[in-house]
């Protein structure tokens, strides 16, 4: 009976706390290469603090919920994201307004990119985690970065 409190442990540390996970498409270039980074996501705190602006962060894909996406968040609920012409799937600048409950995510390399211009504001039950560490390749080894994306939104200072 041992071995079954143990794997109702690590079920538990892995469900609530950390996981890895591996990049596969271009679409967050230059963060995470193409293939074969390997990446520490810590799963328990966005669901106490939420996620913030420019953090990298793991979700179910909204197109295909076998999948998951690694994205960064561009905006959180009540912003305004701006999106270039050069960005948008349309082709002419818009300004989407991003719904309570709900995150704009987008790829670092933009014309690789299926994200949140394509299909719009992500749920936060999709949310899996946010990407902390880049385990792999060595050479590449640490934090993953939060970038400032404040020249994309017109920010709203309400709570997430």
């Amino acid at each position: 009976a041992k071995w079954l409190q143990l794997v109702g442990v690590l079920h538990c540390f892995h469900e609530y706390g950390v996981d890895f996970s591996t990049t596969i498409g271009r679409s967050m270039e230059p963060t995470c290469r193409a293939a074969g980074d390997l990446l520490v996501v810590d799963r328990f705190t966005h669901r106490f603090w939420g996620v913030r602006r420019g953090q990298v962060v793991i979700a179910i894909s909204k197109q295909n919920a076998d999948n998951r996406v690694c994205k960064r968040v561009i905006g959180i609920a009540g912003d305004q994201v701006v999106i270039s012409a050069e960005h948008s799937m349309s082709r002419g600048e818009e300004v989407v307004e991003v719904p309570r409950g709900h995150v704009w995510l987008e790829g670092d390399n933009k014309p690789a990119s299926q994200d949140s211009r394509a299909y719009g504001p992500v749920p936060k039950p999709l949310l899996v985690g946010i990407v902390r560490y880049k385990l792999w390749p060595l050479g590449l080894l640490g934090p993953v970065e939060q970038i400032s994306v404040a020249d994309r939104i017109f920010l709203d200072d309400s709570t997430f």
